[in-house]
């Protein structure tokens, strides 16, 4: 069957342009508060999809943003995360987005992932991992990559490309630049305890300093 024109452009943009984003249910949004960015997927694992999502509001010169995370209980929503501190506004530098949270979240295969993005000449991307335990969600892998935009199939030498840390496993390996430019992936030692102490309901992102990986 032929169809005119006018009519196929319609019926191809839902491929075309793919679903609209997940949005959590109203009466876990606040009022005031616009919904950035969201994700839904079981973290606890009783079987039913929670939510996990960023807000943001215009507070004055700068973007208030907040964090949550909401499971599902059979009655309704339990919020189990609402922070201010896990994302931030204005803390990406050039790379960032200046009117959106710096911290999207993703749920994925029962793990919270929250990707932070930013910089300027020197792009930073990290993933921070946080896993569901009993009551609070404790880190359990961190990844950073590091980008020199100008080169980026070039960096110095000594150069740190990419730091990936498993906490759960207690192993870290860093990739550096070689003379030629290339990554060498070696082991390295972090202070482990600290990183596992990290929770994700008083983790603050923008406070966070990680110690050097020797």
């Amino acid at each position: 069957m032929r169809l005119p024109g006018a009519i196929l452009p319609l019926l191809l943009a839902p491929a075309a342009f793919g679903a609209p984003p997940p949005e959590p249910p109203k009466a876990l949004v606040p009022a005031g508060w616009a919904v950035a960015e969201a994700s839904r997927g079981d973290l606890d694992g009783d079987g039913k999809d929670d939510w996990a999502f960023t807000l943001k509001k215009p507070a004055g010169e700068r973007l208030a943003v907040r964090l949550v995370v909401a499971f599902a209980d059979g009655k309704g929503w339990k919020t189990v995360v609402d922070s201010a501190k896990a994302v931030c506004a204005g803390c990406g530098g050039m790379k960032a987005a200046p009117d959106e949270p710096v911290g999207e979240p993703e749920i994925k295969k029962g793990v919270l992932l929250l990707t932070y993005m930013g910089g300027s000449r020197y792009m930073w991307t990290t993933v921070m991992k946080w896993r569901w335990n009993k009551d609070h969600f404790p880190l359990i892998g961190y990844t950073n990559d590091d980008t020199d935009t100008l080169s980026p199939d070039a960096p110095e030498p000594t150069t740190q490309m990419r730091l990936d840390i498993n906490v759960a496993a207690g192993k870290a390996l860093k990739t550096v630049a070689d003379k030629k430019g290339k990554g060498v992936e070696r082991p390295c030692t972090m202070p482990m305890a600290v990183l596992r102490a990290l929770r994700l309901d008083t983790f603050d992102f923008e406070g966070f300093e990680l110690a050097e990986c020797k």
